[in-house]
């Protein structure tokens, strides 16, 4: 065999075939790429108090400064473990999200158990919906879950496998912290004690009807 077969079988066989990595459940190969790289990074880089504030500053405009403070006061105490903080605050964050789809403006009124949930397949998998912001705002709870999510001891950098099952989870609670949120505020509304307006506030389609 000569010397130029034997260096280039050499070089065949010492070169590393890359890893390919599957795409994260409900997000495209470069969202996939991005979740991945912005875990390991904090991962490598931040303590579990780290993690939970920044967590809570990247949301701080939805998370109410009360409800952050009790949920890292709870946090420093060890009355809640990593995880149970970390779903508590994305479940935050939730609850607002998924709020503006229980009030009808057009009807003006709040949803109620009869009426469809005809925007949950865009958060149960963000690639099923046809409406791109929904699908957006799924895609950014996805991440999020995935990012600051704990894993297995000893491999920490990677999430629990089953954490898209964790997000679907914070997801119908939220829908059903937001159902009772709507049926008292449909009580008021019903009493007389509040109008629309107190309740949802302006919106794009009150907007439209005004002019």
């Amino acid at each position: 065999m000569g010397k130029a077969v034997r260096n280039k079988r050499k070089r065949t066989t010492n070169k590393k075939t890359p890893i390919r990595w599957d795409n994260l459940f409900g997000l495209d190969s470069r969202e996939s790429r991005f979740a991945r790289q912005e875990r390991l990074e904090l991962w490598t880089r931040s303590a579990p108090c780290g993690r939970l504030q920044l967590l809570v500053d990247y949301n701080e405009d939805v998370i109410s400064p009360a409800n952050s403070a009790e949920v890292m006061d709870r946090f420093h105490a060890g009355a809640v473990s990593y995880r149970t903080a970390v779903e508590t605050l994305i479940g935050y964050v939730a609850v607002k999200i998924l709020s503006r789809h229980f009030a009808l403006c057009e009807q003006r009124r709040m949803r109620t158990l009869d009426d469809p949930l005809d925007f949950m397949a865009n958060f149960m998998d963000p690639r099923n919906g046809a409406d791109v912001g929904t699908s957006e705002q799924a895609k950014f709870l996805l991440l999020m879950t995935f990012i600051f999510h704990d894993g297995l001891p000893g491999r920490e950098l990677f999430p629990d496998e089953n954490w898209a099952d964790i997000y679907r989870g914070v997801i119908v609670s939220a829908v059903d912290f937001n159902y009772r949120l709507a049926s008292e505020a449909q009580k008021q509304l019903d009493s007389g004690a509040v109008s629309w307006a107190q309740v949802h506030g302006p919106c794009e389609y009150s907007q439209r009807a005004a002019a």
